[in-house]
């Protein structure tokens, strides 16, 4: 839809300026074109070898409290499904929470815990990454309810960001 608003946008400008004709064709010949190209790449038998091969991270105490890996799960599918991607396998590998502090104050302000997942492309691929659960501190040493905060795609602990044999 947005394209051809776009598109429309510039036939009429085109149409009322015929001296860029040349310039509004190679625009219209842009926006026709897949912004994202697909690959018909197939995956060498030592890159298949090398990803079966990658360790995940071992699951921590947390993963053991049934209520916290259903947050996880909810948040995973959720964040997945709006990125067409699919959410196989999860879990958590923190053995503790993780306190965040004001840097002046010492106050509490959340906690964090982590886990694994492995999610699955559009292309069918799989890749390995971390998600993380926080809840926040609400004052008298208590804490909030845990919620999904999202994956983290920076850390470089473990061999998080790569392509991994899917598991299911």
């Amino acid at each position: 839809m947005k394209k051809l608003l776009i598109l429309l946008a510039i036939m009429a400008i085109g149409a009322a300026q015929p001296t860029h004709a040349q310039f509004f064709k190679k625009v219209k010949e842009k926006l026709d074109k897949p912004l994202i190209k697909k690959k018909n790449k197939k995956i060498s038998e030592e890159e298949l070898e090398r990803r079966k091969n990658i360790k995940l991270p071992n699951a921590g105490t947390l993963d053991n409290d049934e209520a916290l890996k259903a947050i996880a799960v909810k948040g995973l599918d959720s964040y997945y499904s709006k990125h067409s991607m699919s959410n196989t396998h999860q879990y958590i590998t923190s053995n503790t929470w993780s306190t965040v502090k004001h840097k002046d104050t010492g106050v509490p302000l959340y906690q964090w815990a982590v886990g694994a997942v492995v999610q699955k492309n559009s292309d069918g691929q799989c890749m390995l990454y971390e998600f993380i659960l926080r809840r926040d501190y609400t004052g008298g040493g208590n804490y909030g309810d845990v919620f999904f905060n999202g994956i983290n795609r920076g850390t470089i602990k473990a061999p998080y960001g790569n392509y991994i044999a899917c598991v299911e």
